[in-house]
């Protein structure tokens, strides 16, 4: 701890050296068209460098009075997240607003067309997709609206980023503690016209959890508006392989010192899921086919409620939850070759039924302080996160000679269950000075898990093997962190931050008798150099280290039996990886951006397939195998090509060099890999309601430690018209029109060449139609838009 607290005070001596700033002050007054003061508006100042600057509250009599370093600035007003006003100023002397009036007779909806943010918008330290801009996100759910995320890349249901792996996935700042199939399932309750906009930070500040190598993904929900009230019902159509139903309406309300949001979604399906697995043996040829029918009903809910205590002083409370039971009945094929002649020896049919029942809830609670005028302020969060699913699969399974003479009959019944519980905590503090500002706080984390397995298999009603076991693991992640942020003149400007985290788990298994302990600690800095080279040209260089913790499923030693030929088991000996990242990107005239990064990750751990040709069965394992070298380079670019027609345009390669450390694979891989995305927004009529959206996805084809990759491409479209004074919106979407979203993966483990190749049923076509109504008072200047995408990092 005393090394830890050294690294800190370094850290903030260094932050707070240097002579104290001119600074001037900024006041006015808000009123309304009536000339009445507005009281509890947020009022502040920012820029595209720093996150965290000075705000304040009005009073009363509508004052307010903000302190700064001399700059330049936007000056903003909002309530409740909704911007209403910003002009940009100079600050070389004090300045007096005087009167500024904020009319609240013109409908929302036009503020919103007006004011429109750009699709996708590059700030210095993160990008951001503005979902509620998609024409393609519409009528779908959180994980749709990933998909055509820029340089997110979603695969066998792993979420990670173009060249890297493993990212955090946030919902409002607060981590989800999920990852996986448990991950997706949570995703997929999540109605995508509920998003506001999504975040990704390859390097995210100290502020936030060391976790994932790839950095964060945060997800950031729509909010009530001020003053008012409103209600949106919504319902879509899909037509992929069967179809596909969901509803849902959204209410939120809006008034003075209150703000209340609820929505309901429901959501019915059926989905297919399909995999063709070869294994090449010394001897034999096998052939596997899965082909999976998923059934799935899910209820999804938002409950949001906020109340200003004082002009300084507001809280907000948040439900979301999600229950859902999925069911899969799975057709299965293995038919094994002799490799000398490929005569057919045996084959393998099966057919099963699984049901499950997946329940998440997550509570949460904030209270937001301001302690002066100046934007300084703390908030705290307390956060109760809990997961849980019932597992049953069934399972029947024949094993016939090559003429088809059956020589046995093997029934498989696998039950789970499992139960995740996270209680967190964090406290922030945010001091903008005339020198710096300083960001520091704390965070508690308790997470415990409870898994239990039964599992019989018989072969023509004889028993062969039984076997129960009950899992527990705890884990518990104390965490500091501090950060400052100051500016030399207009070019230079440098944040540093550093979090200490300590970790503490525990896994028990009953069945083994066996208890794991674990503990360490960690410091992970991050710093971040920002310098303008000239009105059109400026360089970022960032640097940080990150920690990746295994999944809590990973760590359960049981074995799950996929098929009478193969199953897979944890491993509680799993270790977490240790990332290096450094990112220098520059920046021309905000429309061109170049970023390079490297990245070293030791201690790498995933799964591994172990092959027994004797036995005929696979096992699946996980374990930490190997390091890895990654350099990445981006290149993006946004194009104006007519007033109403935009195009983003993004191309990203990398190079690996991955070093193994098991007896399974070869002792050394590298390769390269590529990856373009093109989309293009059109606005087809003068009174912008009707717009189009096309993109264009190609992953090249690549190599990623030990594993090949092939070529594959997604073309999707979607067009949007606006009815009846825009309260009516009618979209079609078709994803995949190519049909070539499919990939096919292989790598050898023991000599045993492999391929894998699934497909997730993504090419349809999506009918949605949303209807809002209710009372929309509210206006805002025609002046006040036009530095909309300087002042949307405030939001």
């Amino acid at each position: 701890m005393y090394n830890i607290s050294s690294y800190l005070l370094l850290c903030l001596v260094f932050c707070c050296h240097g002579s104290y700033g001119q600074s001037f002050r900024v006041q006015g007054q808000v009123v309304n068209a009536q000339s009445q003061p507005v009281e509890f508006m947020d009022v502040y100042l920012h820029n595209d460098w720093q996150s965290t600057m000075p705000h304040t509250y009005t009073d009363s009599l509508g004052y307010f009075t903000l302190e700064a370093a001399k700059g330049s600035y936007v000056l903003g007003l909002a309530e409740f997240g909704v911007q209403k006003y910003s002009r940009d100023i100079q600050l070389t002397q004090d300045v007096d607003m005087g009167k500024i009036t904020i009319d609240q007779t013109v409908l929302l909806d036009s503020i919103l067309i007006q004011a429109k943010k750009k699709l996708i918008e590059r700030k210095v330290d993160h990008l951001v997709f503005n979902v509620e801009n998609s024409v393609s996100a519409s009528g779908g759910d959180a994980l749709d609206a990933l998909r055509i995320t820029p340089s997110v890349r979603i695969q066998n249901d792993n979420i990670a980023l173009a060249g890297k792996s493993n990212v955090t996935i946030l919902v409002d700042d607060k981590t989800i503690a999920l990852s996986g199939e448990e991950l997706i399932q949570f995703l997929k309750g999540i109605a995508s016209d509920n998003i506001k906009s999504i975040e990704v930070l390859t390097v995210p500040p100290a502020k936030y959890s060391a976790e994932g190598e790839g950095g964060l993904i945060n997800i950031k929900l729509k909010k009530s508006t001020l003053d008012s009230w409103s209600n949106t019902s919504r319902t879509s159509y899909t037509q992929g392989t069967y179809p596909l139903f969901s509803f849902g309406n959204n209410f939120n309300y809006q008034k003075g010192k209150w703000s209340f949001l609820v929505d309901v979604s429901k959501l019915q399906n059926k989905t297919i899921y399909t995999n063709d697995i070869q294994y090449y043996y010394p001897t034999a040829y096998w052939k596997n086919t899965v082909y999976n029918r998923v059934h799935y009903n899910g209820l999804s809910s938002i409950v949001n409620m906020g109340y200003a205590i004082s002009d300084k002083r507001k809280i907000s409370v948040q439900y979301m939850g999600n229950s859902a039971t999925p069911e899969v009945d799975e057709e299965g094929n293995t038919l094994i070759y002799q490799q000398e002649n490929g005569s057919l020896l045996n084959r393998l049919p099966s057919v099963s039924q699984t049901s499950n029942k997946n329940n998440n809830h997550a509570f949460s609670a904030s209270l937001v302080t301001q302690i002066d005028t100046l934007g300084k302020k703390y908030t705290l969060d307390a956060d109760y996160f809990v997961y849980s699913f019932d597992k049953e699969s069934k399972q029947t399974a024949e094993k016939r000679k090559g003429d088809d003479e059956l020589v046995s009959t093997t029934l498989l019944n696998n039950n789970s269950t499992q139960r995740i519980e996270n209680w967190a905590t964090q406290l922030d503090f945010e001091l903008p000075y005339t020198w710096a500002t300083l960001e520091f706080g704390a965070k508690l984390s308790l997470t415990k898990t409870n898994s239990t397995l039964a599992i019989s298999l018989a072969e023509d009603l004889q028993p062969l093997n039984q076997q129960e076991d009950q899992f527990m693991y705890r884990e518990n992640t104390q965490a500091l962190y501090f950060s400052g942020t100051k500016s030399w003149g207009e070019k230079w400007q440098v944040k540093v931050g550093l979090r200490a985290e300590a970790t503490q788990n525990k896994g028990d298994s009953f069945s083994m008798n066996q208890t794991h302990r674990n503990k360490y600690s960690k410091l992970f800095p991050t710093v971040y150099v920002f310098y303008q080279l000239s009105s059109n040209h400026d360089v970022t260089l960032k640097y940080s280290k990150r920690i990746t913790r295994p999944p809590y499923g990973n760590l359960n030693p049981a074995r799950w039996y996929l098929n009478t030929t193969s199953y897979e088991e944890g491993n509680p000996f799993l270790q977490p990886a240790f990332n290096t990242n450094v990112e220098l990107s520059h920046s021309y005239n905000k429309k061109l951006s170049t970023t390079l990064s490297y990245t070293h990750t030791t201690n790498g751990f995933g799964q591994l397939t172990i092959h027994n040709e004797e036995h005929n069965f696979q096992k699946f394992v996980r374990l930490n195998y190997y390091s890895a070298h990654i350099a990445n380079l981006n290149l993006y670019t946004s194009i104006d090509v007519f007033p109403w027609w935009t195009t983003t345009l993004e191309f990203n390669t990398f190079y690996t060099e991955t070093n193994i450390h098991t007896i399974y694979l070869k002792p050394k891989y590298s390769g390269w890999g590529a990856y373009f995305m093109s989309t293009s927004s059109l606005t087809l009529n003068a009174a912008k309601t009707l717009t189009a959206e096309i993109s264009y996805e190609q992953d090249f084809a690549s190599k990623y430690a030990g594993n090949r990759m092939s070529a594959n491409a997604n073309v999707s479209a979607g067009i949007k018209l606006l009815l009846f004074d825009k309260k009516l919106q009618c979209v079609v979407n078709a994803n995949n029109i190519l049909g070539t979203d499919r990939m096919l993966l292989s790598n050898t483990t023991q000599n045993v060449f492999q391929t894998f190749k699934q497909y997730y049923d993504t090419q349809y076509v999506r009918f949605s139609v949303s209807y809002s109504f209710g009372n929309k008072n509210i206006k805002l200047n025609q002046q006040q838009i036009s530095n909309e995408e300087e002042r949307s990092r405030a939001n």
